[in-house]
């Protein structure tokens, strides 16, 4: 079996601060600095930038971090599996398009990330089904182009259960990533070779249902799994150091060297020297859950941002801007309306390379219209049905939260502090789960209802806060931590013990990774789906008020959950 040296294959190297010296080939370096990629330049990869100021990374060097993970993964199997001969297997080819779909996985980003993704599910009603007719008109017309291609593919038939995948995924920025692929990327591709139907399925996660392709499914694997994949791996070490959170070390030289596949099953394992280092990512992982994604400052921001954006984009349809002027001049003038699909949409990313500093130039330009009174003059300009509403108000209220920093302040700032608390104000448990259920579900609706209520409720009984749109917001949040059937999915080889029969001392025994370290199990500490409680730092700071505060809250959402 050939080795794999990069160091040979690749003609060029970037420094890292991560992963030190990332080596790439000229097929690389074209997609690198192709338009699409380098608009990861400008795509952050966190938005906690309030609460750790350093986090300022972005997509594009946490693409070229995948891309490196991916291929010293692959190298370092074809190494490793020598021993226990896992004929006809091209490693090389491996290599190449695992580091292909590494550096791609992440191209379609819109603005603001995960913000962006929330902004088109808003504006655009065909939602997931318009992209995924993009993507199958793109695999129609290849396959049509170059039957050799057979992209969602099997055994030279349509894989049905491939595209009926495509309509139940849920990642819209896996989905956009595809579309730029096979629209943007696919000649070039094609003129090198590589294999297009395992980037994308590596990408989406869709592995081939037949054992003759498990190498493939390797590759797979390695950059989407629930486990440990280099896409997890990036992030983690990445957000860890610009975030400066302390995190066990990770050794991935160490991973690597002790990352193998199992026997029978081929699929990746590992041996007992990597036990040290996946229990490093385990909890790497979970406490930059507890202190950096889920930071009540983060959560609380991010909503800002979201909730700026539907008010503009509410004023903009109730406006009806659209038959008034030129979507252009409208989005880019002094006014504080804003049509969200022009900047978070498949069209803004593909046509309009539009970025974060593109949405967030318009929006703090919407502020400061609203701040020096351009939006009130607008709708009076277009006599709009909205010029005597308040929409205005609210708008410039969260815009100063956004730009001045008037932050509302969070009843509690912890996981721990949130189960005291629920524990605490609703002692039944039924009622108390239905509550969380209800405020933590996809449908905004019931949150919305409880804000309502509660401004409705102090005008009899609690009149004393003085609580208006702006003064009060819940914020769902879900706690992503490894979990206990995840873990159970990690394979190690034990080598047999040395009071064994000399015959048997190479034998590598496989045991679940939970019978070699036993593990927490996060969902029986803290509640997988939690929700912060943000109210003004007056009501904050008065124990009466605050007090009045908290029994508004709890009796209104018991209430209305008794009420559902």
């Amino acid at each position: 079996m050939q080795a794999i040296n990069d160091d040979k294959i690749c003609d060029y190297t970037i420094k890292d601060v991560v992963h030190d010296y990332i080596n790439f080939m000229e097929l690389d370096r074209l997609i690198i600095d192709s338009i699409h990629f380098q608009r990861l330049k400008d795509i952050k990869q966190l938005t906690s930038e309030t609460v750790y100021p350093s986090s300022n990374h972005t997509r594009f060097e946490h693409s070229l971090g995948v891309m490196e993970l991916c291929r010293q993964a692959v190298k370092h199997l074809a190494r490793n599996c020598d021993e226990i001969s896992f004929a006809a297997v091209d490693w090389h080819e491996l290599w190449i398009n695992a580091g292909l779909a590494g550096l791609l996985h992440d191209i379609g980003h819109l603005p603001q990330s995960h913000l962006g993704e929330s902004m088109y599910e808003l504006t655009n009603d065909s939602g997931y089904k318009l992209i995924v007719e993009r993507i199958l008109a793109a695999i129609d017309r290849l396959n049509s182009d170059d039957k050799n291609l057979q992209i969602f593919y099997f055994e030279g038939k349509p894989d049905s259960d491939a595209v009926n995948k495509l309509f139940e995924h849920q990642s819209l920025h896996e989905l956009l990533s595809i579309v730029l692929i096979l629209e943007e990327y696919s000649s070039l591709l094609i003129e090198a070779h590589a294999d297009i139907d395992l980037i994308v399925r590596a990408i989406l996660g869709y592995t081939y249902q037949k054992q003759k392709y498990w190498a493939k499914n390797v590759v797979i694997r390695l950059l989407n799994s629930k486990t440990i994949d280099m896409d997890k791996l990036d992030y983690i070490m990445r957000d860890a150091y610009y975030t400066g959170v302390s995190i066990p070390p990770i050794d991935t030289k160490r991973l690597f060297k002790n990352m193998t596949l199992h026997r029978e099953l081929k699929t990746i394992t590992y041996k007992a020297g990597a036990i040290s280092v996946i229990q490093n990512i385990i909890e790497a992982r979970n406490n930059l859950y507890f202190f950096v994604y889920n930071h009540h400052v983060s959560i609380y921001t991010e909503f800002l941002s979201n909730y700026f954006l539907r008010t503009l984009n509410k004023a903009f349809i109730k406006c009806r801007l659209a038959e008034t002027a030129e979507i252009d001049e409208l989005n880019h003038g002094d006014f504080s309306v804003l049509d969200v699909k022009y900047y978070c949409s498949i069209e803004a990313v593909q046509e309009k390379i539009i970025s974060d500093s593109d949405l967030l130039h318009l929006m703090k330009k919407k502020y400061l219209a609203l701040r020096n009174g351009l939006g009130c003059q607008l709708c009076e300009s277009l006599d709009c049905e909205i010029k005597e509403s308040k929409l205005f108000e609210i708008q410039k209220k969260i815009g100063g939260q956004i730009y001045e920093r008037s932050y509302l302040k969070a009843v509690w700032k912890t996981i721990f502090e949130f189960n005291l608390f629920m524990n605490q104000f609703f002692a039944d448990e039924n009622i108390r789960n239905e509550v969380v259920n209800k405020i933590c579900s996809d449908d905004y609706q019931f949150r919305a209802r409880l804000v309502e209520e509660m401004i409705a409720n102090q005008a009899v009984n609690y009149q004393a806060l003085e609580l208006t749109h702006g003064d009060l917001y819940i914020i769902p949040r879900s706690n992503r931590f490894y979990t206990m059937d995840n873990i159970k999915q990690i394979f190690i080889y034990v080598k047999s013990s040395a009071i064994m029969s000399k015959e048997e001392q190479d034998v590598y025994t496989n045991q679940l990774f939970t019978d070699v370290i036993p593990q927490r199990n996060f969902d029986d500490l803290y509640s997988r789906k939690h929700f912060y409680l943000y109210c003004t730092e007056k009501i904050r700071r008065d124990k009466k008020l605050f007090n009045m505060f908290i029994k508004n809250f709890v009796e209104t959402a018991e209430k209305l959950v008794a009420n559902c």
